[in-house]
């Protein structure tokens, strides 16, 4: 007798199940795209997208006293999406304004930031002093930043951006645009355990010594 497949589509998932209504699979149906608008206009996100299809562009975002300047795949605006490529994987995009002249404040909002390192290896008790940068650097927008860590047995982090290597582990670094959350950046701190090298070098030439103490009694006996 053949075993009865059932599918259902259920939040956006797949789920798949036998003829004793046990789930034996479970699956996303496709990809999805969300807008970060950068204090404009916010947008919902786009779901359920079929893998390969090319999906229509929502309206523009507004933002008083900016002109919309098309949509990016990293908040430091290095690729412009264009809605005619097929989508391939989840997607985060992001708002580029430029400033409309009529602007009385002549304000440049932050749209983005980035730190000089994204990731680096850190012997204990060693420091290093993360940089921000700010796109564009001609902003007028507060750049005050909030540091934390998430592992501060490995690293921490004081209020200027100095990394110390506290102890083996992994620690990622976020600094955050206190007026707007969905500006960060990250950097992944690697620290390793004190001398494993040497530990690892111990380790080889006591089994060296092991296998010439073996040989010897095996030729001459004890």
């Amino acid at each position: 007798m053949e075993s009865e497949i059932t599918l259902e589509e259920t939040e956006g998932k797949i789920i798949i199940t036998n003829a004793s209504g046990n789930e034996i699979a479970k699956d996303k149906i496709g990809y999805s795209i969300s807008f970060n608008s950068l204090g404009g206009t916010p947008l919902k996100s786009i779901a359920n997208i079929t893998p390969q299809t090319i999906v229509t562009a929502p309206e523009n975002p507004e933002l008083e006293g900016y002109v919309f300047d098309g949509w990016y795949t990293e908040p430091e605006y290095t690729n412009q999406w264009s809605f005619s490529n097929p989508i391939t994987k989840d997607l985060i995009l992001y708002a580029k304004w430029s400033n409309n002249g009529d602007n009385d404040n002549d304000e440049i909002p932050l749209q983005s930031i980035s730190l000089n390192k994204s990731s680096i290896i850190m012997n204990k008790g060693n420091k290093e002093l993360l940089k921000i940068e700010c796109h564009p650097s001609t902003t007028t927008a507060d750049k005050s930043i909030s540091w934390e860590t998430s592992n501060p047995n490995a690293a921490i982090v004081d209020s200027n951006g100095l990394v110390t290597a506290i102890g083996p582990g992994n620690a990622k670094i976020t600094a955050q645009v206190i007026d707007n959350p969905f500006l960060y950046a990250e950097c992944v701190i690697s620290v390793p355990a004190e001398n494993s090298s040497q530990n690892w070098f111990m380790l080889f030439m006591k089994r060296v010594l092991d296998w010439f103490v073996s040989i010897w009694q095996s030729i001459f006996g004890r």
